[in-house]
């Protein structure tokens, strides 16, 4: 049996890490890679929450997208995929 993916609540859980980056440390809700099934989510959390590690506290687009130009693997699907 196949599992049924919700893609509009994971884009709604990637807005809500994008407008409140408090919820990548917050202990009530816990996030991993592996709570996204498909690619796309996948490369933008392990972006965002890299980038939070990394002591940036505020996102927006521009910054998700310059972290992803450096990776070269993935930037191609996130340009095609995720900035439309």
């Amino acid at each position: 049996m196949e599992l049924y993916v919700d893609k509009t609540a994971i884009m709604n859980v990637i807005g809500c890490l994008l407008k409140d980056t408090s919820l990548l440390s917050n202990e009530e809700y816990v996030f991993s890679e592996e709570d996204f099934s498909d690619k796309l989510p996948k490369i933008i959390y392990g972006a965002l929450n890299n980038l939070y590690i990394d002591g940036v506290r505020k996102f927006d687009l521009v910054i998700l997208d310059e972290y992803l130009s450096k990776i070269q693997a993935v930037y191609p699907l996130f340009k095609t995929q995720g900035a439309e």
